[in-house]
């Protein structure tokens, strides 16, 4: 299913001004990204209640928070990262959590007795499958069990090759080149020569071109495997990989993305991973169509009805024409999102919802009175207090961010209006006295 290419001038959202901040803070962004957009303005603009100054300072300031949080997790329990990552899909974290925790348990076991191939075989396939990535583990044992290659075929049986892949692949991630060669050799003793040739073994000869940079010989390996098998769903990710190792451009790696997504239509990640790509492009609206794709194949998933809430909010954010139908279905996803999650917190949908509310009031109707001004306020004001709750229990820092956020959009809109004209009339009269004195 190919998506249609429309594009949304990126022009447009710098030419409206302010709300590309709004934009930016709602997606993943990054503090030099942020930076960067306030670096285009030469005067000092203001940003939930910062100057420009002021709001990269708090960047600054956040993402050094991001950093200590992110180093504080590397050595914690490897359950809690695994589960983490399920957190969007309540469902899923007890099945993480059990397997998380056999993985630990064996783990445990092999360290304990670490020359033990009956342990060290059921830790390996333990990380086998479930997916777990745990490459200095598995390059340590798996080196231990395949050291004597007469013993491990023995212990192993039909798994050793199994183990021998699983462990060439854990080599390159951890870049042991010795250990590499020699997982790599005997698959090719074992499986190489055969006509036609091993589709497997042309990937990890392909992730083996990868490691070394030689992103020509990759694509020769996968293209290999795909004349084969056209369905061959690892082979077309690794195309799209490689692609964008090779740095041929944005427009290259939409282009892979959209044929996995044509041949693996039912691949959620690349449907994410395309959408995300239109989104750096400012192609809000193929992005949407992707996380529509994404919507079918689970509806009451809240972090997809939360990102098209923020697709059309940015979207709405980046043009000058009818904004309005544009902000009121970031409305209604964000306050989706919201419901789904019930009493949990959910501080980005709620930011969203408050923001969406704030910009239709204050930047779309201002003092036009419209039908829909009441459930506008109701809905701010359920997100100004959503964000309260979430950040109750925060540090000062955060409670100071939160509240000068809330000061800025909260309702009630009467009062914001007459600041915003307040300081229309003052920023006018201001560049009379300059225009005077120049």
């Amino acid at each position: 299913m190919a998506v249609e290419q429309r594009t949304t001038g990126r022009g447009a959202a710098e030419r409206k001004g302010l709300n590309i901040f709004d934009c930016l803070a709602l997606r993943y962004c990054t503090r030099a990204a942020v930076v960067t957009q306030i670096a285009r303005y030469e005067k000092p603009v203001q940003v939930y209640g910062f100057t420009s100054q002021g709001f990269a300072s708090f960047l600054r300031r956040a993402h050094a928070v991001l950093l200590t949080h992110a180093q504080d997790h590397q050595h914690a329990a490897p359950h809690r990262c695994y589960a983490t990552l399920h957190a969007a899909a309540p469902h899923r974290c007890d099945a993480a959590r059990r397997a998380m925790a056999s993985y630990s348990a064996q783990l445990a076991g092999v360290t304990a007795d670490p020359q033990s191939l009956p342990k060290i075989a059921a830790l390996l396939k333990t990380i086998r499958t479930q997916k777990l990535r745990q490459s200095q583990v598995v390059a340590t044992h798996g080196r231990t069990a395949l050291q004597d290659a007469r013993r491990a075929a023995r212990a192993l049986g039909d798994d050793v090759w199994a183990v021998y892949e699983q462990t060439l692949e854990a080599a390159l991630d951890v870049d042991d080149a010795p250990l590499r060669d020699a997982c790599q050799g005997a698959l090719l003793k074992r499986f190489g020569g055969a006509n036609p040739p091993s589709q497997r073994l042309e990937r990890l000869d392909g992730l083996v071109a990868e490691a070394a940079g030689d992103w020509d010989a990759a694509l020769q390996r996968y293209k290999g495997v795909l004349a084969q098998n056209p369905a061959n769903s690892t082979a077309l990710k690794r195309e799209v990989c490689v692609v964008d190792a090779k740095g041929s451009g944005r427009e290259a790696v939409i282009d892979a993305l959209t044929t996995l997504t044509a041949k693996c239509q039912s691949d959620k990640g690349a449907w994410q991973a395309l959408a995300e790509a239109h989104v750096a492009a400012y192609r809000f609206a193929d992005a949407i169509f992707c996380y529509e794709e994404l919507t079918l194949f689970d509806p009451s998933a809240q972090h997809y009805l939360r990102r098209l809430g923020e697709l059309y909010y940015s979207w709405a954010t980046a043009t000058t024409a009818k904004r309005e139908p544009l902000y009121r279905k970031a409305r209604v996803y964000f306050a989706k999102s919201l419901e789904l999650l019930g009493s949990k917190p959910n501080a980005r949908a709620a930011s969203g919802l408050l923001l969406t509310c704030s910009a239709l009031k204050l930047d779309v109707r201002g003092r036009k009175a419209d039908p829909d001004d009441e459930l506008n306020a109701a809905l701010g004001s359920l997100a100004a207090s959503k964000l309260k709750a979430a950040y109750a229990a925060a540090g000062p820092f955060l409670r100071t961010c939160n509240e000068r956020l809330l000061a800025a959009h909260a309702p009630p809109y009467a009062l914001l209006l007459l600041k915003k004209n307040e300081d229309t009339v003052a920023a006018a009269e201001k560049q009379v006295v300059d225009v005077a004195q120049e």
